[in-house]
């Protein structure tokens, strides 16, 4: 399925869902969304499987395309991949912080306090193709997909550029949590939970 978008900056705006040819485009996506995270996790992954860090960031994402629990979208300008969002229902079993590293248990104990939303795991747009309304169209295909359900995401406080966007989308703030860096060098002191209920 493809939809086909008017934009006055480009040639032709093409939202089509995601594909297993899409796996590099959303390595980038997830290491421009996460802020590093992603990357962080991948290369701690590797040193324990003497894998190279793509290796393991390529099955990653593969998984991700695979599984049909996982909305994901990609968006093209003039033939050219650009942008991705991969989204998921959450349900209403919270998922357990026990074990978790601690980096992400704060955004999981968040994740959870969404329960019955559609959860924007991941939404991000290459630098060059910003400000012509991409990720707010790819959120807009999430947003129709999800029907009833509210959508939900994490944000950096730091983040004030993809906050200006969710919160312009009609996102609202609810709880917050402070971040535990372990190791990661991202900006901010507070993971932000938004939705759109």
């Amino acid at each position: 399925m493809k939809d086909v978008i008017d934009d006055p900056m480009a040639k032709q705006v093409v939202l089509r869902r995601g594909t297993p040819d899409d796996a590099e485009l959303l390595i980038e996506v997830f290491t421009l969304a996460s802020k590093g995270i992603a990357n962080h996790f991948w290369a701690q992954t590797a040193a324990r499987e003497g894998r190279s860090e793509h290796e393991v960031a390529l099955e990653r994402v593969t998984g991700k395309l695979a599984d049909p629990a996982n909305s994901v979208w990609v968006a093209e300008v003039d033939d050219q991949s650009t942008a991705a969002i991969l989204a998921y229902a959450i349900g209403d079993v919270p998922e357990p912080l026990d074990g978790l590293p601690p980096l992400v248990v704060p955004l999981v104990g968040l994740e959870n306090r969404a329960a019955g939303t559609v959860y924007v795991n991941v939404l991000a747009v290459r630098p060059d193709f910003r400000r012509l309304g991409i990720g707010s169209n790819l959120l807009a295909r999430a947003a129709e997909e999800a029907q009833d359900r509210p959508l939900s995401l994490i944000v950096s406080d730091a983040n004030s550029a993809a906050r200006a966007t969710y919160e312009a989308f009609g996102f609202r703030y609810g709880p917050s949590a402070p971040m535990v860096k372990d190791g990661w060098q991202g900006r901010g002191e507070n993971w932000l939970l938004m939705t759109t209920a």
